[in-house]
Formats: structure tokens, sequence, C-alpha cells
């Protein structure tokens, strides 16, 4: 379970991690239920989510995201 708080207009991502082995069948990740992201609390503005599933997956903030794919354009 990961907790991640988020203001009115920004997302996350959530993807498999980098440890992840790509030959492992997707199925695997969800062995156990499917991923569920669940509001814990309500601020004003903002709200608190908690995710649960598989601990291969990440939680990415957006704002994460995009610094990652400017890392990317500038190497490329």
């Amino acid at each position: 379970m990961e907790f991640i708080r988020r203001e009115i207009g920004q997302a996350i991502s959530i993807r498999p991690g980098t440890e992840l082995d790509p030959a492992m069948p997707i199925g695997e990740l969800f062995l156990n239920g499917p991923v569920s992201v669940v509001l814990v609390a309500l601020e004003p503005g903002a709200g608190r989510f908690a995710v649960y599933g598989d601990s291969r997956f990440e939680v990415v903030p957006d704002e994460l995201l995009a610094r990652e794919g400017d890392a990317t354009n500038a190497i490329g």
C-alpha cells in the first residue's frame, strides 16, 4: 500500500516497476486482485489516496513523469 496526496488536477500513473521481468505474464501481477485506489482523506482542494496492489507496481506522481520525460528528451 502506498499513500499519495494530490491536489485538484494532479494525476498519478501506475506502472510496472523497473525490477519487473518483462517476460512475466501480466496476469501474475493481478493474482491477489486488481489495483485499487481509495480516497482516505479530503481536504480543501486536495485528497489523500491509498493505492493497493502488487508491490511490483510503481505509483508515480505526474510531475515526476514530466521530469523523466525532460531528462529523456535532453539525453536523446
